[in-house]
C-alpha cells in the first residue's frame, strides 16, 4: 500500500511545486525537503514500530466482535471509512489534549507553509500510536481488501487536505473537511487552536463541538507566532521530547492545564 501512496503523493508534489512556480508564489524549498527527510525517517523506523503493534493486530483479527465481510462491498466500504475517520479523530483530538502525546504529533504543526509534503510530516516515534486507528477495522473484520482500499483512501484524502491553495467545498463542507477547514487546524491563534480534527468527515467537529470556520483565507499557520520550521529531520523529530524533559510533576505529562502547550 505504501508504494501507492508514495507514488500518488510524490506525482502531486510535484505537480503543486510547478504550478506554485507558474503563479509566482514563494515555495519553501528547504520546508519541503525537510518534510520528505521526515517521512525517510518514518520509513527506516517502520520495522521497528511494527513490532510494537502487529502482536496486537494479529490478535484481534484472530478474535472479531463481529464478522462485516460478509456485507455487500460497497456498504463495507462506507462503513469502514466513516469508523476509520472516527477513531483517528478521537485519537487526533488525544494527541493535542496532552503532553505526552503532543509529543508524537507536534512534528506536523511545526511547519509553516501549507502545501502537499506537510501530510508526510510525522515523527517516527509516533507511528505504533496513529496506527492503532486501524484496530477496529480488524475488531469488525471487514473484508481485507476493503481495509487496505479504505487505509489507502483515507491516507490520500487527508494528503489533499494540506494542499497549499485554500479550497472550499460549499455546503459540501457540512459533511466533508477541505483544505480551507483543515487550514483552520494547523493555525496557532488562539481561535483556531484544537480545532478542525477530522481527515475526512468534518461532522464530527460539528457533533462534538470543535468546529471552526477559518476567518480570514491566510490565516497563519505553525505551532506559534515566534516558533518557525525545523528544517533538520533529526532535530525534528527529538525536539518535542525534548520539551518533555521541562516538565517537573509526572501529572503535566497528561494535562495542558498547568503545562501550556505551545
Amino acid at each position: 500500500m505504501d508504494i501507492y501512496f508514495y507514488t500518488v503523493i510524490a506525482i502531486l508534489i510535484a505537480v503543486e511545486i510547478l504550478r506554485s512556480k507558474g503563479k509566482k508564489q514563494d515555495v519553501d524549498i528547504k520546508q519541503i525537503a525537510s518534510n520528505v527527510g521526515c517521512v525517510v525517517l518514518l520509513a527506516v523506523s517502520q520495522p521497528l514500530t511494527e513490532l510494537s503493534y502487529m502482536p496486537i493486530f494479529t490478535w484481534l483479527m484472530q478474535h472479531p466482535i463481529l464478522t462485516l465481510s460478509v456485507w455487500p462491498a460497497w456498504i463495507q466500504y462506507f462503513t469502514a471509512l466513516v469508523i476509520l475517520d472516527f477513531t483517528v479523530y478521537c485519537m487526533h483530538r488525544l494527541q493535542h489534549a496532552a503532553p505526552i502525546f503532543w509529543a508524537t504529533h507536534a512534528i506536523h504543526h511545526q511547519a509553516t507553509q501549507m502545501n502537499l509534503s506537510v501530510a508526510l510530516r510525522h515523527s517516527a516515534l509516533g507511528f505504533w500510536f496513529i496506527w492503532l486507528a486501524a484496530a477496529p477495522l480488524l475488531i469488525f473484520s471487514f473484508d481485507r481488501d476493503v481495509i487496505i482500499a479504505t487505509l489507502l483512501c483515507h491516507r490520500i484524502y487527508d494528503s489533499l487536505m494540506h494542499s497549499s491553495i485554500s479550497i472550499g467545498f460549499g455546503k459540501l463542507e457540512y459533511l466533508l473537511t477541505s483544505p480551507k477547514l483543515h487550514r483552520v487546524h494547523h493555525g496557532y491563534e488562539d481561535i483556531y487552536r484544537n480545532k478542525n480534527f477530522a481527515n475526512v468527515f468534518i461532522v464530527f467537529d460539528r457533533l462534538f463541538g470543535t468546529f471552526q470556520a477559518p476567518l480570514d483565507e491566510h490565516l497563519p499557520i505553525g505551532i506559534n507566532q515566534k516558533k518557525g520550521t525545523i528544517y533538520n529531520p533529526v532535530w525534528a523529530n527529538i525536539e518535542p521530547y525534548v520539551q518533555l524533559l521541562k516538565v517537573k510533576k509526572l501529572k503535566q505529562l497528561f494535562s495542558f492545564t498547568e503545562n501550556k502547550q505551545d
